[in-house]
């Protein structure tokens, strides 16, 4: 978490030195300040939140929040940036005095200089960064909706390597330890909990008596000495 922290504060001296060359060529407004704080604010925002939240053990939050913060953040400094450009005058940078006489300004005139053509990639580009960060947001969504769900079945086999296992029951989730009909009843209670550091899976397991036998932490996010 301490490198999320120092790359957000990265980012975030590189969007004020932005800001200030930014503000520099273009005389910004409130709206377009508004536009252009607020959208990289969320931007910046959305970081370590979907940093701290996977390391919480919550890839849903994370998603919803880069769906909330981060897509906003987008779509409003997309909008800041293109009102400042096409609506707002530009700066006229300052004259430079020359430094030749005025006689040899004269007599010897400088050829006039071509305005730079744009080029012919640069609105391809533009709007393959934009619409290639609505993507990869939406696609940070769909990833953190899909791995919500837990490999119960792999914590288990982790902790009984080399037994057959098999599950018996979704709800709660239950797992049978060696063949069904071979021997006393053997079997792997799955439970959940929340925890100080986040989200917790327990295995309780229960022999042929009944009784809990053995409680056995599979998946956790407490500290080690702690737990």
């Amino acid at each position: 978490m301490g490198f999320t922290w120092f790359v957000s504060g990265l980012l975030t001296t590189g969007s004020g030195i932005f800001l200030w060359h930014f503000s520099r060529r273009h005389q910004l407004n409130w709206l377009a300040w508004t536009g252009l704080v607020i959208g990289l604010g969320n931007i910046l925002f959305s970081i370590p939140w979907a940093v701290a939240c996977v390391l919480e053990g919550v890839p849903r939050a994370a998603s919803m929040g880069l769906l909330l913060f981060g897509f906003s953040g987008i779509f409003i400094l997309t909008f800041a940036f293109r009102y400042s450009v096409t609506k707002l005058p530009r700066i006229a940078p300052a004259p430079i005095e020359p430094a030749l006489p005025r006689a040899a300004m004269i007599r010897e005139k400088p050829a006039k200089a071509e305005p730079a053509k744009p080029s012919v990639f640069s609105p391809y580009l533009s709007a393959a960064v934009r619409y290639g960060a609505y993507a990869s947001l939406l696609i940070a969504l769909v990833v953190g909706l899909a791995s919500e769900g837990k490999d119960y079945e792999g914590m288990v086999r982790a902790k009984f390597a080399g037994q057959e296992l098999t599950k018996v029951n979704d709800d709660p989730v239950v797992f049978q330890l060696g063949a069904q009909g071979e021997g006393p009843g053997n079997w792997v209670l799955i439970q959940e909990g929340q925890g100080y550091g986040g989200p917790f899976v327990l295995g309780i397991r229960i022999m042929a008596d009944g009784r809990f036998h053995e409680v056995m932490p599979l998946d956790h996010k407490e500290t080690p000495a702690i737990a």
